[in-house]
């Protein structure tokens, strides 16, 4: 009796052992993504190339199946991306304020399918997207230009309302900081 009890011990040891290791290297995993993530943000040098960082090595860091950069502004921005968009501001307010989006909770996660912001502006050739997470961008901005970016996963439990977002909270904030710095030099030229 005595060994069996320590052997159901052991194994429950064994367990939370594989389950806390387990933990600890995802979010390590997590952890090397986000500064994957920021160093690529932060070596782009325009608004050109910032944007294509996002919709390919960010998307592809990240493991999004679908990524969109909506902004307002005073200046209607030209950059030749298909997942670029250049929206109405009332279009961005009205999206921050359906997510609840403030300037502390940058980030909102959603998996329900029929409400997703991201299917109103791909189009049809992507593949379905079935969760989204929306970050606002406005961190840094100047009060007339306003910015969103939107990330799409093919996966209903990606982006789900139930995970932690913190990582998500400090890339708006890089990106915010570095597209506020390329929109001033993009309306200065």
């Amino acid at each position: 009796i005595f060994l069996k009890k320590i052997k159901s011990q052991l194994e429950n040891l064994s367990r939370m052992h594989t389950h806390t290791i387990s933990a600890a290297y995802e979010n390590f995993l997590g952890a090397n993504n986000l500064h994957r993530c920021i160093i690529k943000i932060l070596e782009q040098k325009n608004l050109d190339k910032l944007i294509n960082i996002l919709c390919t090595d960010i998307k592809k860091i990240l493991k999004c199946s679908a990524l969109i950069l909506l902004f307002s502004g005073r200046t209607k921005v030209l950059i030749d991306n298909p997942y670029f968009f250049n929206v109405k501001n009332e279009e961005i307010r009205e999206i921050m304020k359906s997510a609840k989006l403030t300037k502390k909770n940058l980030t909102k996660l959603r998996n329900n399918t029929e409400k997703l912001y991201i299917n109103t502006f791909i189009n049809k050739s992507f593949p379905k997207i079935c969760s989204e997470a929306v970050l606002s961008l406005c961190t840094y901005s100047k009060d007339d230009d306003n910015s969103i970016l939107i990330l799409g996963s093919s996966n209903k439990e990606f982006f789900n309302e139930k995970n932690k977002t913190d990582y998500l909270n400090i890339l708006a904030k890089v990106i915010s900081i570095q597209l506020n710095n390329h929109i001033m030099a993009y309306t200065n030229d």
